[in-house]
């Protein structure tokens, strides 16, 4: 015996794939006769898989155990099916759970528009844009309210509001509370206010269903993502829809306001603006992960 430590390894044995001699010839001198063949003393593409293993040897994205890519045809992880686990946000076809799900599996870093299909809505993939980059990235815009329109009907609606333009920045439109609770995989939002009387921003942590005509229950509201910013309560009183950072501060964010409005100040901020029905001047960008 070469191997008194190796049961597959014997003067008998018959030689496997593996990378030893299991033989007791002197050689680990296995060659594949299936697939595309190859011996187990290579690795011609470098990718930590010798050939006898390797369904492509010459592709170094190609070899057991390496994710399968989505709508290449190929299969990546000589399984043999070329079905991929997880969506890479590309397509339709391809798509992603959440951004988030792309940003922690390496699929996708930069900002920018790709395709979703949330797991709790199977089926109903849909183009969402992706901030990869800040607050540590993987959030989906759900959101944006646009001053122009307060007022107008459909804001304070659980549907989906003007979804053609669900990946524009800047025209009015939500997705649908179930559509976002699908997609707040980790219950965080954050609304950023832009173009306003006041640019605030706020974070809400432990959001377990978002509502846009009643008020949505969260654990924390902070005014920074990592929390050493000021920290607010997030009950408030009726009429005050969606989520709300506090009570007691001077300065308040609210994402959906009775009639069909939302606020980014409180009547007691800057310049008096109250939400923007009564004076405020208010646009603001709703973001969930």
């Amino acid at each position: 015996d070469c191997d008194d430590t190796d049961p597959q390894s014997s003067n008998t044995a018959n030689e496997i794939c593996d990378g030893l001699d299991n033989d007791c010839n002197g050689l680990a001198d296995y060659v594949a006769t299936e697939g595309d063949g190859g011996s187990e003393d290579q690795d011609t593409d470098g990718d930590g898989s010798i050939d006898c293993a390797d369904c492509a040897d010459g592709d170094s994205s190609t070899f057991p155990g390496a994710p399968e890519l989505c709508g290449d045809g190929i299969d990546n992880d000589c399984d043999p099916s070329t079905a991929a686990e997880v969506g890479d946000g590309t397509s339709a076809a391809c798509a992603g759970s959440t951004c988030a799900q792309l940003l922690a599996d390496g699929l996708a870093s930069d900002d920018g528009v790709y395709w979703i299909d949330p797991p709790a809505n199977p089926g109903d993939s849909l183009q969402v844009r992706c901030d990869m980059t800040t607050d540590g990235g993987g959030w989906t815009l759900v959101g944006v309210a646009i001053y122009a329109n307060s007022g107008g009907a459909g804001w304070n609606d659980e549907g989906d509001l003007n979804l053609v333009s669900s990946t524009d920045l800047n025209a009015h439109w939500h997705l649908s509370s179930d559509r976002m609770n699908a997609l707040a995989t980790s219950g965080e939002y954050r609304a950023l206010c832009f173009d306003s009387n006041n640019n605030y921003s706020r974070y809400w942590w432990g959001v377990t269903d978002y509502n846009w005509g009643a008020l949505t229950t969260a654990s924390e509201s902070w005014d920074t993502y990592d929390r050493t910013g000021a920290s607010y309560a997030t009950a408030w009183s009726s009429g005050h829809y969606g989520l709300v950072s506090g009570s007691t501060e001077a300065v308040v964010v609210i994402t959906a306001h009775n009639g069909n409005h939302w606020a980014c100040a409180g009547s007691a901020g800057p310049g008096g603006e109250g939400f923007t029905g009564r004076g405020g001047v208010s646009n603001m960008r709703i973001w969930a992960k």
